[in-house]
């Protein structure tokens, strides 16, 4: 329980718009291992939490999971948030994970200049 209640800590700090019961799915089931998905349009985000039996500090894994398959494919893509191997469970960590979040579903602005020169060209 102490896992989970660091990282709704860190959610109800830093997500101003979000709600830790309405945006975050928790799955507690192993105690020394919680799964906590958040869930966007188009991704779901897992964030795996986990300590050793030994209580050592807890480490964090993310995962991004497209939530339908791309045209012609019939498997959803899942990749790394950052590279392989755990990380401790730190603000400079959780920061990590919204700032990925962020990256990954912000859209391409049409400028100006490009949408004229499209038009001129048709």
């Amino acid at each position: 329980m102490a896992l989970i209640d660091e990282v709704k800590a860190l959610f109800e700090n830093d997500v101003k718009f979000g709600d830790w019961s309405e945006n975050a799915k928790v799955d507690d089931a192993n105690p020394n291992k919680i799964e906590i998905r958040f869930y966007t349009d188009s991704n779901e985000y897992v964030l795996t939490v986990s300590t050793a039996e030994d209580n050592r500090e807890p480490v964090a894994d993310a995962i991004v999971n497209a939530r339908k398959p791309r045209a012609g494919e019939t498997a959803v893509r899942s990749r790394r948030i950052w590279p392989a191997g755990q990380r401790r469970l730190n603000m400079r960590t959780w920061h990590r994970l919204m700032a990925s979040i962020f990256g990954l579903e912000l859209v391409r602005v049409q400028r100006r200049e490009s949408a004229g020169t499209t038009a001129r060209a048709a």
